[in-house]
């Protein structure tokens, strides 16, 4: 079984993510440089990422800094799958949470299939599209490690997607301007509290993770891409 270590968990959705239901969709074309694209995109995050959770313990916070991941999908918005979701950035190995201690990330199983890119012709919350990972999907498995320093604590976490609705993330063309961060000139994706459900633990894990960040999303060259009708 693969495993990445120290992943920033709200990454499932961008290759991990607002839970859907039905929404207005057409048809779908990823493009890049004005052709069709099918290939892999790099997800790097904008802002922190912040899990929130709460158990028997309170409120359960953790942020990362730094974070990406890899996706791909073809030119239609369909195969899509969660490649790679990594910390890359050196001197930062965990996570830290608001108990004083860190908190470390590790994804199970990759690639996560059975996911895509949908163009949303209603451009519900400003956005032009979404990519989701259709749930239930028992392929899915991050494991989080909280060390709960304050608390004297270490809790062993484990998510997954076990609901009926697809997992979504708010997918924004490079030339929107209400995209998360104008200032930014690439396309983007949000989340914006998308959760994922424990499926093991030890006494002190929250029910659920809810994720929020902003990410930039460009091909592994660089490249802008675009979600289009």
């Amino acid at each position: 079984m693969r495993k990445l270590t120290r992943v920033a968990l709200p990454l499932l959705g961008a290759g991990a993510l607002v839970l859907g239901g039905a929404t207005a969709a057409g048809a779908t074309t990823i493009e890049s440089g004005g052709a069709p694209f099918s290939g892999t995109v790099v997800g790097t995050n904008l802002s922190n990422v912040t899990l929130t959770g709460v158990s028997s313990l309170g409120l359960i916070q953790t942020t990362c800094t730094s974070a990406e991941l890899q996706a791909s999908v073809d030119s239609d918005g369909t195969n899509g799958s969660l490649d790679a979701a990594d910390m890359p950035t050196a001197g930062n190995p965990d996570c830290t949470n608001n108990k004083g201690g860190t908190t470390q990330i590790e994804a199970f199983g990759l690639p996560y299939t059975g996911g895509g890119a949908t163009y949303d012709s209603a451009h519900t919350n400003n956005r032009d599209g979404y990519i989701y990972i259709n749930s239930p999907n028992p392929a899915v498995n991050i494991e989080a490690t909280l060390n709960l320093t304050s608390l004297g604590r270490v809790e062993t976490c484990s998510y997954g997607l076990t609901g009926t609705k697809q997992l979504q993330i708010d997918l924004y063309n490079h030339n929107n301007p209400n995209k998360p961060v104008p200032g930014n000139p690439h396309s983007q994706g949000r989340l914006a509290g998308q959760q994922l459900q424990l499926i093991n633990g030890t006494s002190g894990c929250p029910s659920s993770a809810s994720a929020s960040a902003t990410f930039q999303i460009v091909t592994t060259s660089g490249a802008d891409v675009t979600i289009a009708p």
